[in-house]
């Protein structure tokens, strides 16, 4: 039998059944899909990267991920897929939904 250090049993069934519900997908913890969202445009453009305090290049049409909500400028904080974050204009974001 299994043995937890604090009560000195584990419940197998609760621990069988929160198991089920991982590889089923039906977890509580599961969070929704994000949609697809990419830089407007074609070509190069620059932002502010505060991590590393300088302008970075970012080729637009890139796939990137809004990570807050529009400041009051406008602005919002993305990372792209090479994990760089970065602050641009929410309208240069385009959605493409579930793709």
């Amino acid at each position: 039998m299994l043995s937890d250090p604090v009560s000195g049993s584990i419940d197998i069934e609760s621990l069988i059944s929160e198991m089920m519900k991982l590889q089923t997908g039906s977890a509580t913890s599961m969070k929704e899909p994000t949609p697809y969202q990419v830089v407007s445009g074609s070509g190069d453009a620059w932002y502010f990267c505060p991590a590393e305090k300088k302008m970075i290049q970012i080729n637009r049409g890139s796939e990137i991920l809004v990570l807050s909500e529009p400041d009051e400028h406008g602005k919002v904080y993305v990372s792209d897929s090479a994990s760089r974050f970065f602050i641009m204009p929410v309208d240069e974001v385009i959605s493409l939904g579930y793709n």
